[in-house]
């Protein structure tokens, strides 16, 4: 059973993790709450983001974060204030709550299922709790995942977290709209074989961190990857840009020529093309457009 935290500061508030935190962007701060961390008295009646008044931060997992608290004019009964928390913030709370988010999902996926009638927390009861110190003086947030759901398939999870089929979801589920590039960090090349492909359009970037090589290409599947490349043979590490699955084939291909053209205009490379010098990396395709 998880121990109480002994090494609180600042007033604490745990707050109960729940979908409003992953789609909206903000949580209200309930008034009994304003009093003790004193918010008015330093923001006063705000609410513009653009104030520097209004802006703190957070950090979580020892990551900065930019937020903001603002006046409400009475968003309801019982709060006058808000957070309003960064993108950024909002990916680090999938992660560090993946239970939580993976139940937002399956909520989502409910929602034009007539055969769903439950409260899903009552179908899927767990809760999660994340931990908000506030430093006035700082203007800082310390947040802490403190109580949390131990995933059931931990690697699935992890990669499936990764791949480009959560953040599709995602955007479907969301409402994100469909012309939503899907876009990934580079990993090394051992994990490749981890990597999921149920996807029909994608861009991939090779990288060779000892030779100093770039290739941008493109495909509809991994085969494509695991190809040997004359151009660089040796990468180590690989990205990949998820496009719009209904892009068509002759579409990919003009944003592949694109890419590689652009980077040809940063990078030296075969064609020659006119570069300003941004890195000692050289462009490894020998297809460019001039």
């Amino acid at each position: 059973m998880k121990t109480e935290r002994s090494n609180i500061k600042f007033p604490l508030w745990r707050k109960k993790v729940d979908t409003s935190l992953f789609t909206k962007l903000d949580t209200p701060i309930p008034n009994w709450l304003s009093q003790v961390w004193e918010i008015e008295s330093l923001i006063g009646y705000n609410s513009s983001k653009k104030s520097t008044e209004t802006s703190v931060r957070l950090i979580l997992n020892k990551k900065e974060f930019r937020g903001s608290v603002l006046y409400t004019k009475h968003y309801g009964k019982e709060t006058n204030y808000k957070l309003f928390f960064s993108k950024d913030f909002a990916e680090e709370l999938k992660d560090s709550f993946v239970m939580s988010y993976m139940r937002t999902l399956e909520s989502k996926l409910r929602r034009e299922n007539s055969e769903y009638t439950n409260n899903i927390e009552d179908e899927i009861p767990f809760w999660e709790f994340i931990d908000l110190e506030f430093d006035k003086m700082n203007r800082t947030f310390y947040c802490n995942a403190h109580y949390t759901q131990k995933t059931i398939f931990p690697e699935l999870f992890k990669q499936f977290t990764k791949s480009h089929l959560l953040k599709d979801m995602e955007n479907r589920l969301l409402d994100k709209g469909e012309f939503k590039f899907i876009k990934q960090d580079w990993r090394p090349k051992s994990e490749l074989n981890l990597q999921l492909f149920e996807h029909p359009n994608f861009i991939y970037y090779l990288i060779d961190t000892q030779n100093k090589l770039l290739y941008i290409g493109e495909s509809e599947t991994a085969r494509r990857i695991l190809q040997l490349r004359p151009e660089i043979p040796e990468w180590d590490y690989f990205r990949i840009d998820f496009l719009p699955i209904w892009i068509t084939r002759s579409q990919r291909l003009e944003l592949e020529r694109l890419m590689i053209r652009s980077f040809a205009s940063l990078l030296s490379n075969y064609k020659k093309v006119k570069y300003i010098i941004i890195s000692e990396y050289c462009l490894a395709n020998k297809k460019i457009d001039l």
